[in-house]
């Protein structure tokens, strides 16, 4: 009398049949019942949908805090190889009215004399512009800086004809800084200003009478003692 035997499924093969199954169970949704949206996409449309309007005036910034800026006139000496000194001075210009309480740019005046104790003027002094995304942010930054003094003419620092740069934190980012030269005769005009205003990457500014005081104090720092 024969014995029928039941073949024997290799561990192996009852294995591919249990992923493919369940692949399969995951590809299809069951009969009868439509597949829903999932938890995260709901979420992101109603961020999308509910997202307040960001308005297109100032923001007070968050994060980070700045840097303090120094009071008074700052003096590098290089040491006696160079024997050169770097004199400089930076403060923080406010936005006009109504945002005067916000100050979206910062300005560095530096001049570089021979030795310790200026013996001439400088030919030339260099002022950094910097700019704080997180004020107005919705300003597009680009390389411009004017200063229009007692409501005359405009003195615009990035034209052609005149040398300045421009600074880029990296290759995709706005553009935070400018660099530009003045001469002694224009350092002096913003100096002896009774009220300055301008417009620094984008963002218009107003210096008040203390920061023209700041102007002023470089320029006495680096003017030669008769």
């Amino acid at each position: 009398m024969a014995i029928l035997s039941r073949p024997r499924r290799s561990i192996g093969s009852t294995r591919a049949l249990v992923e493919t199954a369940a692949i399969g169970s995951r590809a299809r949704p069951p009969s009868g019942r439509a597949r829903r949206p999932t938890t995260t996409l709901t979420a992101l449309v109603a961020a999308i949908v509910v997202l307040p309007a960001i308005p297109a005036t100032a923001i007070q910034p968050y994060g980070w805090p700045r840097e303090p800026v120094p009071d008074d006139v700052q003096r590098t000496y290089s040491g006696p190889i160079d024997d050169r000194t770097e004199v400089s001075v930076t403060f923080d210009a406010p936005a006009p009215p109504p945002d005067a309480d916000l100050h979206p740019t910062t300005f560095t005046i530096v001049a570089t004399i021979d030795g310790r104790q200026p013996s001439r003027l400088p030919d030339s002094v260099v002022l950094h512009a910097t700019t704080d995304v997180r004020y107005f942010p919705l300003i597009q930054r680009y390389p411009r800086l004017t200063f229009t003094v007692d409501g005359g003419d405009e003195l615009d620092l990035t034209t052609p004809d005149r040398v300045w740069s421009a600074s880029y934190p990296c290759l995709e980012c706005t553009i935070t800084g400018v660099s530009a030269t003045l001469s002694p005769a224009e350092l002096d005009r913003l100096a002896r200003a009774g009220r300055i205003s301008g417009n620094a990457l984008g963002v218009p500014f107003e210096l008040s009478p203390d920061r023209i005081d700041k102007i002023g104090a470089l320029v006495a720092a680096i003017t030669p003692v008769p």
